[in-house]
């Protein structure tokens, strides 16, 4: 796969600066463009490593696209992640963090603040 995340690491700044309250949400986005010289398969996924109550993180794999990208083709992803508490899941104050990962490797990690 040779492809290339344009503006992540801008992104991921902005992401740091953030405080995201209990009930609140985390928007991200990036473009993607490929350098392969045919048309390409992407599986995109990010994971949401929310901090559990003992105080460490505990990551949850959410599914984003699957892509084909053709050479030299660019393409916006976003996504917005709701925290909230549920039956499953409770949502703690601390340092969250989201990972961007395409077919499986992982490509930039950085987090966020929940008060």
């Amino acid at each position: 796969m040779r492809s290339r995340v344009k503006s992540l690491f801008e992104f991921l700044k902005r992401l740091a600066d953030e405080q995201v309250a209990n009930t609140g949400a985390v928007e991200f986005s990036f473009v993607i463009r490929s350098l392969a010289n045919k048309a390409q398969k992407l599986v995109i996924d990010f994971a949401l490593y929310y901090v559990k109550a003992n105080g460490k993180q505990a990551p949850k794999i959410f599914k984003l696209r699957n892509i084909n990208l053709t050479p030299d083709q660019e393409m916006r992803i976003s996504r917005k992640v709701i925290l909230k508490n549920t039956s499953g899941r409770t949502i703690y104050p601390g340092r969250h963090e989201i990972e961007l990962k395409i077919n499986g490797k992982s490509y930039s990690r950085n987090w966020f603040d929940v008060e």
